[in-house]
């Protein structure tokens, strides 16, 4: 099928890098990019190009699993890890930063791009420190110049269980995926199942009146909320002095009669911004 998408036309180019010119569609397929300029292109034609792709018989399972929620059988004694990826930035090269992800990890089965600045690594089970993983990450957003967002999944032991859930930590992530962190469901279970409720609450919306927009707020909200309202670990997230972190939350009490350092009061916060 991708012979014949190509046979019609013919001004398609293929390169092991992707193009993110302006008026260009790029969709990869296997180990290449794909590029046509649409300027001349219909919507229709454009999203007729792109499922084509997608669909080709050739088509990993995996990619179609991800991109278009079909079934997918595997045969495995051990079970199986999807760790999704999302960058925010693309860069230079796409494939060497596939490459250096890839190898922060041991069981990879499968990896690949499913659009220009999203795909996956399919793995086998294996024990993964988040923390490690975070800061491997770190790293490589600083060597290559951009932010990149990884969703780690749940193991997956039978294939009912893995086209189900599997599906849902999909969706999931698209909730996530243009924040630069490493998520787990543990760590994003909240946002995606009660998160939709505060939002739709009239009391939360009345309380989150009182909580200031000011990235200050957010940013100690979270850290005190990941840390588990240890000052230390907080303060370091923040890389501020542990006085300041309690000059921070002191000042916020003032202002919302909320305690950061009350745990109940601390939980309500940060379900009014997840």
């Amino acid at each position: 099928m991708l012979k014949q998408l190509l046979s019609i036309y013919p001004q398609i180019e293929k390169s092991s890098e992707p193009n993110d010119m302006p008026d260009t569609l790029c969709v990869r397929y296997g180990e290449f990019y794909y590029s046509l300029g649409t300027q001349n292109l219909s919507e229709t034609e454009r999203l007729l190009i792109e499922t084509i792709i997608a669909q080709t018989d050739e088509a990993s399972p995996w990619i179609q699993f991800l991109t278009q929620k079909k079934p997918i059988t595997f045969e495995m004694n051990e079970g199986v890890i999807i760790i999704q990826f999302h960058l925010l930035t693309i860069p230079e090269s796409a494939n060497l930063w596939l490459e250096t992800f890839q190898s922060l990890f041991e069981t990879v089965i499968e990896a690949f791009y499913t659009s220009t600045s999203s795909g996956a690594l399919i793995i086998a089970q294996e024990i993964i420190d988040v923390e490690v993983v975070m800061g491997q990450i770190m790293a490589m957003n600083s060597d290559f110049g951009i932010n990149a967002s990884v969703y780690i999944g749940q193991t997956y032991f039978d294939e009912s269980s893995l086209n189900v859930c599997g599906n849902e930590e999909i969706e999931i992530f698209k909730t996530l995926e243009n924040y630069p962190r490493v998520h787990t469901f543990k760590s994003s279970w909240l946002r995606h199942w009660i998160g939709p409720a505060i939002h739709s609450s009239e009391i939360a919306r009345n309380l989150k009146r009182n909580i200031s927009n000011e990235d200050e707020d957010g940013l100690l909200i979270q850290a005190l909320w990941e840390s588990r309202g240890n000052l230390s670990t907080a303060s370091n997230q923040l890389f501020i002095h542990r006085n300041t972190l309690n000059y921070r939350i002191d000042r916020f009490k003032e202002k919302t009669g909320l305690n950061l350092r009350d745990y109940d009061d601390l939980l309500m916060v940060y379900l009014m911004n997840i």
